[in-house]
């Protein structure tokens, strides 16, 4: 799906009933893989409604820095920004930092980049919750059959499954 320019897209859940502004649209800027954290991460916002100055308690980062992380503007969110603010909003940390770095590649940030950014935040080891375990140990096998056949190459079909089972 390709996303519409900020004029067209569809606007956040009502929160016609908090103080404050409405949220603002995902800048134009923002690549598909970029939106792949972002969007589940500004809806959990929204609906928990949570406000600005909750998740500047929460994450310890300014309502400046966290503006631009819900809108996508300006530069690519290092990792210490994005993981404190998935953190307190409960999200599961991997299956993000996956998503993360894939929009961190898309934005042309090198390897390096990314493994310092990564680095500088301690990850703990978390279980996904069985539910989705059991549904990525059994459609697993199959899906990166199918992916194969386009991709050519086990490393990729695998990547790509792994990617998809992330955002589910």
């Amino acid at each position: 799906m390709i996303w519409p320019p900020d004029a067209d897209q569809p606007l956040p859940p009502d929160t016609s009933g908090r103080r404050g502004r409405k949220p603002a649209l995902i800048s134009a800027t923002a690549g598909l893989s970029h939106r792949a954290w972002l969007v589940p991460v500004r809806n959990f916002v929204f609906a928990s409604g949570l406000t600005l100055d909750d998740l500047v308690e929460r994450s310890g980062y300014s309502k400046t820095r966290i503006s631009q992380l819900l809108r996508g503007n300006g530069y690519y969110p290092a990792w210490q920004i994005t993981s404190s603010v998935v953190h307190a909003l409960g999200l599961p940390l991997e299956p993000m930092l996956r998503l993360w770095q894939s929009g961190a590649r898309e934005a042309g940030k090198d390897s390096a980049w990314i493994k310092r950014s990564i680095q500088q935040v301690a990850l703990q080891p978390e279980a996904a919750p069985l539910p989705y375990r059991a549904f990525a140990d059994t459609v697993r096998a199959t899906y990166t059959a199918y992916a194969r056949a386009f991709l050519l190459t086990d490393h990729r079909a695998g990547w790509v499954v792994g990617e998809s089972l992330d955002i589910l």
